[in-house]
């Protein structure tokens, strides 16, 4: 997930810009002056302390997805005066003068994506049909990127909200945006608008899973730690280059995979999940091999998504093995590409043109 960063509880009056630019991982020197620019820009336009304080803190969250998903300037410049535009504070010449046609022509998109479903009468159909529709109709998928990160900022946000508002904007994203990125490949935006979601929608369970993943992090982490030595000290004998890292499993897939094949919490999370990524297409199949050769897999659970890849272009395989003490763990592998577009799905296809 996107981590909210600790430098954003503070008064927007006390917030340091260029503190919070040198604690990115921006290494061009131009942008950050001009992502500086744009900020000094919309806080000399919000003379009210409290529009300074919930929208520029809103304009920092989005920002840092953008970042992660190597969007370009002209998304950074679109989601800073996006906030100014919703609430007013900029008419539609002065960003044409000011930032030029194509900042005001994504803003202009951006603004454009609307909602056509009901809240309280949810049809997967009628939805899937907005969401098809949305994709045929924005011509500059940027648009979507920025609205979906709006969304994620605004989520984290209304925790404090009262419930009515949160259950709304849950209800929104959940079966809206979510899906939304999903259909883009996004798996970064995807997990996080459905933790969040999730949490607010379903309180109790989200708690529960909350609550048990904690309990039992320090005996998984160990098992997965030293699972890893094994598996590396495998791989590394075959002299194939590859990194190997647990993967945290997130919340509501965790819950939706308990409801998919009703398992208990005790048998689900016996799963445990590592990933191997590596440099080419033939180490993958060549370190699928040696997990086959040396941990008894479940055919059921074995799934090729890179002869077959998914709908959203998501390449990997997933291989489903019995561990030391037979414990059930999951195992993805894919090269550097494949995990690359995994997670940033169409974003990754971005590059800084400054």
């Amino acid at each position: 997930m996107v981590a909210i960063r600790n430098i954003h509880f503070t008064l927007i009056d006390n917030f340091s810009i260029e503190n919070w630019i040198d604690s990115l991982v921006v290494d061009k020197p131009q942008l950050k002056k001009k992502i500086i620019s744009i900020w000094r820009y919309c806080y000399d336009k919000l003379s009210d302390q409290k529009l300074r304080y919930i929208l520029l803190l809103r304009s920092i969250e989005i920002i840092e997805i953008l970042l992660i998903l190597n969007m370009d300037f002209v998304s950074f410049q679109t989601a800073m005066l996006l906030q100014l535009v919703v609430v007013k504070k900029i008419e539609k010449q002065e960003i044409i003068d000011i930032f030029g046609i194509s900042v005001y022509n994504l803003m202009k998109c951006v603004l454009d994506i609307n909602i056509f479903y009901q809240v309280n009468l949810i049809n997967y159909n009628k939805i899937n049909f907005e969401i098809n529709k949305t994709l045929s109709i924005v011509k500059d998928t940027r648009c979507i990127i920025i609205k979906l990160a709006e969304r994620i900022a605004c989520l984290r946000e209304i925790k404090y909200a009262i419930e009515s508002k949160k259950i709304s904007i849950a209800k929104e994203c959940f079966y809206f945006y979510a899906p939304l990125a999903n259909r883009l490949g996004i798996e970064q935006l995807k997990w996080e608008l459905e933790d969040l979601c999730f949490c607010y929608l379903y309180k109790k369970e989200y708690r529960k899973i909350s609550k048990f993943i904690n309990e039992r992090r320090i005996d998984r982490e160990k098992y997965i730690s030293d699972f890893i030595v094994i598996v590396n000290n495998y791989i590394t004998e075959r002299h194939i280059k590859a990194e190997i890292y647990g993967r945290p499993k997130h919340i509501y897939s965790i819950w939706r995979k308990m409801q998919k094949k009703s398992l208990s919490f005790n048998k689900l999370f016996d799963l445990l999940a590592i990933r191997i990524i590596v440099n080419c297409l033939r180490d993958c199949y060549l370190v699928l091999d040696i997990i086959h050769s040396h941990f008894y897999h479940i055919y059921e659970q074995f799934d090729d998504y890179i002869l077959t890849p998914k709908s959203n272009g998501y390449q990997s395989i997933h291989t489903v093995v019995f561990g030391p003490k037979d414990r059930i763990l999951e195992i993805q592998i894919r090269t550097k590409k494949m995990h690359k577009n995994a997670k940033l799905g169409i974003a990754a296809h971005w590059k800084y043109k400054e």
